[in-house]
């Protein structure tokens, strides 16, 4: 479902990977602004439901994983599914307060829409890989909050 939601920038991500997306009309309302909590931990109680889960799972029942693939390739491109489904989710769930996505590589453009959200009250983004320029943005991110 939130894949319908995926604007042209975030789907052109997807291009390259040749993973066909829907052709289904666009959901009735805005699903993803009932969102509160985008987690992608791995920890014994969130295992089974976490992001990178879910996107192994959906690419495997769309046929695009076959569970003899290499693991590199089964990363690359969950990785990319889920930068992508991250910037749509930053872009349209105007009630996030949680969000968990520690190992993924957040883009920049990702930062600044963090600067924009104003329900945001936890945020763990450890072991991303920020480059100086998107390590400002987070950083007046957290003065902003703590302020």
């Amino acid at each position: 479902m939130c894949i319908l939601v995926l604007n042209a920038k975030e789907q052109a991500q997807l291009i390259p990977l040749k993973i066909i997306l829907p052709n289904d009309p666009k959901p009735l309302f805005d699903y993803t602004t009932y969102i509160t909590s985008i987690d992608d931990t791995t920890n014994l109680l969130s295992i089974k439901h976490n992001l990178t889960t879910g996107i192994t799972n959906w690419l495997k029942h769309e046929g695009f994983i076959h569970y003899d693939q290499i693991d590199d390739v089964l990363s690359s491109v969950v990785r990319q599914v889920k930068r992508s489904l991250i910037a749509m989710f930053l872009r349209t769930c105007i009630n996030l307060k949680y969000l968990y996505v520690p190992g993924s590589s957040v883009e920049l453009e990702d930062a600044k829409l963090l600067l924009k959200n104003q329900t945001l009250t936890s945020l763990n983004l450890a072991n991303n890989h920020f480059g100086s320029e998107k390590g400002n943005y987070y950083l007046k991110f957290f003065i902003k909050t703590l302020l």
